[in-house]
């Protein structure tokens, strides 16, 4: 991705150096992140959709506990005898991607469908700010923590040597992420994956005992999952840019660079009503 005059993300298109190495700052992302899989998982194990408040102690492993699923759940047979079976499924199915092996186990299927060294469409070299923002939004996380970015924006308002950029960037990059996921090479892929994943399931089903329901359970799930992700960059971006106009606009003395946080808070503040996935539209 490269960044505009005008602040705006854009995915571009060129050749990595022949070392095969990211450019300096880039990361590779998975446009579908391939955390999401156990997240589908326990869903699919529970009969039950995420709530965003189901991670708000994510150092303490819970279970699913929104609506359930119209499909209900996959016994536990499944997940012990055949989720990850080197064998479960038969040799010579159609391959994930063009260099993709015999692949049997059916995990192994679908980590294949998001991206690997043999399958490299799904996969995009990202800024690494970006990528990494991305990474806590579509875990259903903060990029950073209320405390951290307060204390970044004191600092700044009290003149003590720390930029405004130290915190601004954290909300460019949030921006950014939906810029970068409503590109429309990004959202042909994307969309190929997701779909590429239903089709996958639905061979599971055809091929796997205890396994009937898969793939309705994934069309209700990813939509129901990152349509959270999405609220919750929108509510957090907009969360801090209220706080941080009300310290600048409140503080005893004018702070420095106040003039510009203000325009550039405005600027971030006008997209993020466009910060949603395009199923979303």
């Amino acid at each position: 991705m490269r960044q505009t005059p005008d602040g705006d993300w854009r995915v571009q298109e060129t050749d990595l150096p022949s070392t095969g190495s990211a450019p300096a700052g880039s990361q590779v992302d998975h446009i579908l992140p391939r955390g999401v899989l156990s997240r589908f998982a326990a869903t699919a194990s529970h009969g039950r959709l995420w709530r965003k408040t189901d991670f708000e102690h994510s150092h303490i492993f819970s279970p699913p506990t929104g609506a359930e699923t119209e499909a209900g759940s996959i016994p536990e047979s499944f997940w012990t005898c055949v989720w990850n079976c080197p064998h479960a499924l038969p040799p010579n199915l159609p391959p994930v991607g063009s260099f993709s092996g015999d692949i049997r186990r059916p995990v192994a299927r679908l980590y294949e469908r998001m991206g690997s060294n043999t399958n490299l469409t799904p996969l995009v070299v990202l800024e690494g700010g970006i990528n990494g923002s991305k990474g806590c939004l579509e875990s259903l996380r903060q990029p950073i923590t209320n405390a951290k970015s307060q204390k970044k924006v004191g600092q700044a308002i009290a003149n003590t040597g720390a930029s405004p950029e130290e915190f601004l960037k954290h909300l460019r990059w949030a921006v950014g992420v939906f810029e970068y996921l409503r590109s429309p090479e990004i959202v042909r892929r994307r969309g190929d994956i997701v779909d590429g994943i239903s089709s996958d399931l639905k061979l599971i089903e055809q091929h796997t005992e205890h396994s009937k329901g898969l793939a309705a359970i994934w069309d209700q799930f990813h939509p129901s999952y990152f349509a959270q992700a999405s609220r919750l960059a929108r509510d957090w971006v907009m969360n801090w840019v209220n706080c941080t106009k009300a310290k600048y606009c409140k503080a005893e003395s004018p702070p420095p660079n106040r003039d510009y946080v203000l325009s550039e808070l405005g600027k971030i503040e006008k997209k993020i009503d466009m910060m949603r996935y395009p199923f979303e539209d």
